[in-house]
């Protein structure tokens, strides 16, 4: 039985292996910078994730649209 990979396997089953080195690395780097930082930075950082986040699903919803309803 094939078991379908989740998003995240997939990702980086498909990625360079530098590439997937690096951004190890800077998950580990953002862990020990926001593991020692005060809970009004991670809520503002968070904040901004949000807003990432919204813009990304705008885009991924306009991109999504058949181009005759435009």
């Amino acid at each position: 039985m094939n078991v379908i990979p989740t998003t995240a396997e997939r990702v980086s089953q498909h990625t360079a292996q530098d590439i997937n080195q690096r951004i190890r690395h800077q998950i580990e780097q953002n862990l020990a910078h926001y593991g020692v930082t005060d809970d009004q930075t991670i809520e503002r950082r968070l904040k901004e994730l949000d807003q990432e986040w919204d813009i990304e699903r705008s885009l991924e919803a306009n991109a999504a649209q058949p181009h005759w309803l435009v």
